[in-house]
């Protein structure tokens, strides 16, 4: 996805429709963002010092509006063969155990992705990205609809 969105943080965001005459009618909301852990190495003050008490202040802040939002589902950007990775990750969130890993705490996917759904006392988040080699393998077949849209998306911007 790194040819679509550079740093693509995906968050999406599914609700019902209260529409009786489409009931399959969902809403869905995309954050991009760049790596946060990328950042730990930068030495731009744009990236910098996300643990300052002012980067987490805004951290929350953005937590706060998303959590506004009431999603049902979060999507992060991580492959399905990463899923019990960032399973436990969370897990261990909900118990009360940031990531000893600072390159894992400082990932978007824990900063904003995993302190959402926290707040929104979600069981699980889930990983939802796409390399470009899969996406362009012609025996590739999309699992659901979101899966097809990512793949048409990907498609469209490799076109162009």
């Amino acid at each position: 996805m790194r040819n679509i969105l550079p740093a693509l943080f995906l968050v999406l965001y599914c609700f019902s429709s209260s529409a009786q005459s489409n009931p399959k009618r969902i809403k869905v909301v995309l954050l991009g963002t760049f790596h946060f852990n990328q950042s730990l190495d930068s030495a731009s003050k744009l990236h910098s010092h996300l643990f300052s008490a002012k980067r987490q202040q805004e951290v929350g802040e953005l937590v706060g509006k998303l959590v506004k939002q009431k999603p049902d589902k979060i999507f992060l950007e991580f492959t399905e063969k990463n899923q019990p990775f960032y399973d436990s990750i969370y897990r261990d969130y909900l118990n009360g155990r940031e990531p000893a890993v600072i390159k894992t705490k400082a990932n978007e996917i824990f900063q904003l992705g995993m302190k959402t759904a926290k707040q929104l006392g979600h069981k699980k988040v889930y990983g939802m990205n796409y390399q470009p080699l899969e996406l362009m393998d012609s025996g590739y077949v999309p699992k659901n609809i979101i899966d097809k849209a990512v793949k048409d998306l990907y498609l469209a911007q490799v076109m162009i």
